[in-house]
């Protein structure tokens, strides 16, 4: 009996002394991020009277209306004149 009380006092200082050098791990905070994030990008483009303004030019060519969409409006002086291929 008494090997029993030796052998489980043994048992016993090295659990503690294992659980002792066992690092804890430290409980980092959860962020919180917000459910959701409305953006109205749109709003800038819907105020617009035009889409791209090329007032400034008195000769609008076809490189001028590449990559203006179908029905895009294009803001242009009284005078301007236009290319065949920008017609």
């Amino acid at each position: 009996m008494a090997e029993n009380k030796e052998a489980r006092e043994r048992v016993r200082a090295l659990v503690k002394e294992v659980l002792a050098n066992v690092p804890v791990k430290e409980e980092t905070p959860t962020e919180n991020f917000p459910k959701r994030v409305v953006v109205n990008s749109l709003k800038d483009e819907i105020g617009k009277e035009f889409d791209r303004d090329e007032s400034a030019k008195s000769l609008i060519t076809e490189d001028d209306l590449r990559g203006l969409d179908e029905g895009a409006k294009l803001r242009v002086s009284e005078n301007t004149r236009f290319t065949p291929l920008a017609s």
